[in-house]
């Protein structure tokens, strides 16, 4: 679907960005000057030990079936999902859809376990849950987290009684858990996040229009 703004051009929200997604619009919220220089401006972007750790997993677990071998992968993975809600067009990835239940699970590394309390609270879920039904028509209110603990080590020597830091390795350490949601998604939550999400792109739109006439 062609999304149209005055005079017939789409809405932008960055340079070449006529979407949002959950991570921008959470960026925008915490760090607007960085999603700024990178979406506005083409700045790299965050690349650390995190992300690429994650990066990883996600990766090995499309394409390596070895990897966590036990974990169910029939359902719909690294799922694309581009929707317009609102006239807003709204683009994610979803990381786990079964349909047989149904339920959308997201993976996520830390150094720290999930809770269910956390898992509650994680509105991302909900974000999913909205945009399967605009698009897919499949109303989904299950959903967990495919928690992989990881571990941190550094790489500090001594030289002349300093420490040196010679750089934070971050890997797997092989255990992992499934944390499902207390409690259904609700339509409060959905409803709540869809104004969220409108008000956010309205947010990021009228900023970047600023943001091209000051610049242009």
């Amino acid at each position: 679907m062609f999304i149209s703004g005055s005079f017939g051009s789409p809405i932008m929200y960055g340079k070449n960005r006529d979407y949002v997604s959950y991570s921008a619009i959470i960026l925008w919220e915490k760090k607007p000057d960085q999603y700024r220089r990178q979406y506005y401006e083409d700045a790299p972007r965050l690349d650390n030990i995190y992300t690429r750790l994650g990066k990883e997993i996600h990766e090995k677990l499309e394409k390596n079936a070895e990897f966590f071998s036990e974990i169910d992968r029939t359902g719909l993975r690294e799922q694309e999902i581009i929707t317009t809600i609102s006239g807003i067009k709204v683009k994610a990835f979803i990381d786990y859809i079964d349909l047989r239940i149904p339920l959308i699970r997201d993976y996520k590394t830390s150094l720290t376990p999930w809770t269910p309390s956390k898992v509650l609270s994680h509105e991302q879920l909900p974000f999913y849950s909205l945009l399967v039904e605009n698009e897919m028509g499949i109303k989904i209110r299950n959903a967990d987290i495919l928690w992989f603990e990881t571990i941190k080590k550094e790489n500090n020597i001594k030289r002349g009684g300093v420490k040196i830091n010679l750089g934070t390795e971050l890997f797997l350490s092989g255990y992992y858990e499934i944390i499902k949601r207390p409690s259904p998604i609700t339509i409060a939550e959905r409803t709540r996040i869809k104004k969220w999400l409108i008000t956010k792109a309205e947010e990021i739109k009228i900023d970047y229009a600023k943001y091209k006439a000051t610049n242009n």
